[in-house]
């Protein structure tokens, strides 16, 4: 006995053709593709010439479908038509009154007769041809398109997709058979589709799956496109004619991405020719193209993969080389540019690190503020991909003379603050300090830069102290702290980088009795850096019991200011615990009796007490200050806080108290 073999809810799906399949499964299975679609029409049981030349595709089609539709609404359509369609030439002469009767059954909107109506109209135009596209263009389009917008007020917003793949095939077929005709309008003919399929009007009308509706008429309209030789008259027209909204901006996008797409990933032979005149139109109307072009390149580089995304970078590159750099003064063309080129290198897209290399260095001089920041934002992002070498660092750092010190740090620190670090060679950090030692003759800004660095190391490291660290998170932190390499060494901030630093630690520690070098924040930053240099360069530079002791006198004689400066105070606490200052178990309870409600008062007590053992003399001293402050809720929180400092014996007769 054979072990049936199980089968996969998928494979299940599969297998039951008549399963019951949601509105958004419908709409994906719908397929208007008809390029190679065989149809029944073409020279059926024909005998001869004769019979090619005298008998019609619309008459064959009415044959057809008397065996197919045997509905009432049919029959009777049939026997009207059947009389005026025996033959080609009565086709012709008799084609205003076929269209008329046509027009009349697809406007009673009958589901029995729609898909047979479709279809022979589109036989009717491979009959008629130029003489069918007047009524086209006339009526029997809007007719069609109604038929959408009624099926939808019918069936309570929600889309027949059944209805919806039919008349899109219907529209597709048409461009197959008459696009020879339609090229020769096609700016008419792309109204009439705009009009109904890509403006507003549709939108409202159809406020549901428009999208999809959108992407269909996309997908049959880019046939047509295909067609055509030239591109640049067209897309002249488009964007040189009258100001389009933006959601037939959207539609656009669409059209012009399928109409480049091809089956596995790979383009249309029409692919160069478009892009590079959508490209070109960039230089000439930058506000209206940055639109749309964006957008195509995402869904085609979305569409391909990295074997066929050649011509995507050849098509970018031909037009990049050709423009005169000297006579462009406009910011927004070189940012649609880079902003192309970033979408090849967010999706992995690179296929030669020389074309990158030669479209970051083709402009040579640019002092706009905007292009600087997006040069260096596209560097940013393609050292995340590729080796750091000296070439690109030379690349980042080309623009550095027109660039501000504080744009050059605010750009360089987004690197520092990535997992880019472990790629970064001293010479980057080296040319870097330099160039801001060099730009910035005020002392504070270079001393903020390498402080905010400091953090930004320490926050890469995991190093921050945090309110919500528990006790052995805290002790871990505060071992990386200590032992953790330091970030401040000559070979990455050079020899007159760690001067400055030296003379700064200096002359903050001699004015130690100066009440503003604390409450400004100097002495918190002078002791990050002092923590954060080499024991060979920070020797001469110590924070003494003298300095230790001049700064606890301060805090515990002076009323301690709120707000801000409060803050700054606990931060340069926290930064002296860290580094193995220690504070009597007397300043921390004087320090608490002020600030009680400081929840960084109380963290840095809590670190101390974690680290040092308290004095127990102090102990019902503490017991009496949190008593004091159990009336707020506030404190309630607090005070848990602080219990985690204290040891059991305080717990015990605390909770006695209470």
């Amino acid at each position: 006995m054979t072990k049936k073999q199980k089968i996969s809810k998928q494979n299940e799906k599969d297998h039951r053709p008549f399963r019951y399949q949601s509105l958004h499964e419908r709409l994906n299975n719908i397929n208007i593709n008809v390029v190679h679609r065989i149809r029944y029409h073409d020279t059926n049981n024909l005998q001869d010439t004769d019979d090619l030349i005298r008998t019609s595709y619309f008459h064959q089609s009415l044959q057809h479908w008397s065996t197919l539709n045997f509905s009432e609404a049919y029959s009777k359509i049939y026997q009207k038509l059947l009389p005026l369609a025996n033959s080609l030439e009565q086709v012709i002469y008799n084609r205003e009154q076929i269209i008329l009767l046509i027009r009349q059954s697809l406007n009673e909107y009958n589901p029995l007769i729609i898909e047979t109506l479709l279809d022979l109209i589109v036989q009717l135009a491979r009959d008629l041809q130029s003489d069918f596209y007047i009524y086209y263009k006339q009526y029997l389009f809007t007719d069609i398109i109604n038929l959408l917008i009624n099926s939808k007020k019918q069936q309570q917003n929600e889309i027949n997709t059944q209805l919806l793949e039919q008349i899109f095939q219907c529209l597709t077929y048409l461009f197959k058979y008459l696009w020879r005709i339609m090229l020769k309008d096609l700016a008419n003919l792309y109204e009439l589709y705009s009009k109904y399929l890509f403006s507003s009007k549709i939108i409202n009308t159809l406020t549901t799956n428009y999208e999809y509706i959108r992407s269909f008429a996309a997908e049959s309209f880019a046939y047509l496109l295909r067609k055509i030789e030239n591109y640049q008259s067209f897309i002249d027209y488009l964007f040189n004619t009258k100001e389009r909204d933006e959601n037939e901006l959207d539609s656009l996008v669409l059209v012009f991405s399928e109409t480049c797409k091809n089956v596995q990933s790979t383009f249309h032979s029409c692919t160069k020719s478009l892009l590079l005149c959508l490209l070109k139109k960039i230089i000439e109307k930058p506000e209206i193209i940055q639109l749309c072009i964006k957008k195509i390149y995402l869904l085609l580089i979305q569409h391909t993969n990295k074997q066929y995304v050649e011509i995507l970078w050849n098509c970018l590159m031909i037009v990049y080389r050709t423009i005169n750099h000297n006579n462009i003064n406009d910011y927004l063309i070189y940012e649609i540019f880079y902003e192309i080129f970033q979408l090849l290198i967010d999706h992995k897209m690179i296929i030669d690190i020389d074309l990158c290399y030669e479209f970051l260095t083709i402009i040579k001089i640019n002092e706009y503020n905007e292009f600087l920041k997006i040069h260096y934002k596209t560097i940013f992002k393609l050292m995340k991909q590729i080796t750091i070498n000296k070439q690109i660092i030379e690349i980042y750092y080309q623009f550095v003379e027109q660039t501000s010190s504080l744009v050059l740090y605010q750009e360089t620190r987004k690197i520092f603050q990535c997992d880019l670090n472990e790629k970064l060679s001293n010479e980057f950090y080296i040319s870097l300090w330099k160039q801001l030692l060099k730009k910035t003759n005020n002392q504070q800004e270079i001393i903020n830069y390498f402080v905010d660095y400091i953090i930004i190391e320490r926050k890469n490291f995991n190093m921050i102290l945090s309110l919500n660290d528990n006790d052995q998170t805290i002790l871990d932190k505060i071992n990386l702290l200590k032992t953790k390499k330091k970030f401040l060494i000559k070979d990455k901030i050079t020899e007159n980088g760690l001067k400055l630093i030296q003379i700064f630690i200096q002359n903050t520690l001699s004015m130690i009795d100066d009440t503003q070098i604390l409450l400004t924040g100097q002495l918190w930053r002078a002791l990050i850096l002092l923590n954060s240099l080499s024991e060979k360069d920070s020797n001469t530079l110590l924070f003494t019991n003298t300095h230790l002791e001049k700064l606890s006198s301060q805090l515990i004689n002076e009323p301690l200011p709120s707000s801000s400066s409060s803050s700054i105070i606990a931060l340069t606490l926290l930064e002296l615990i860290s580094s193995n200052q220690l504070f009597s178990t007397t300043f921390w309870y004087t320090i608490l009796k002020q600030e009680f409600q400081s929840e960084l008062y109380l963290f840095c007590t809590r670190i101390s007490f974690l680290i040092n053992n308290t004095e127990e003399d102090y102990f019902d001293k503490f017991i009496e200050l949190l008593k004091i402050n159990l009336s707020s809720f506030n404190s309630n929180i607090r005070l848990l806080s602080l219990y985690m400092t204290l040891n059991e014996y305080v717990l015990i007769k605390i909770f006695l108290i209470i």
